[in-house]
């Protein structure tokens, strides 16, 4: 079972490509998140979508 609210969280450099902040995306998992879990290349992943300063941002995070 994931602990969403006690994550260590390092970010790729895509999101920065995006005009995602680091700090942006330490908030999303501060609030509410709506998440499912996915599959890439086999290898299981889940699909984070939450706000942070007024902005709905999706993630891809890896267990």
């Amino acid at each position: 079972m994931v602990n969403w609210k006690n994550l260590e969280i390092e970010i790729h450099e895509h999101a920065f490509k995006h005009r995602v902040k680091d700090y942006e995306i330490e908030q999303i998992f501060k609030g509410k998140i709506y998440k499912r879990k996915i599959y890439v290349n086999k290898e299981l992943r889940y699909q984070v979508i939450g706000e942070a300063f007024g902005r709905l941002i999706m993630v891809i995070a890896i267990p």
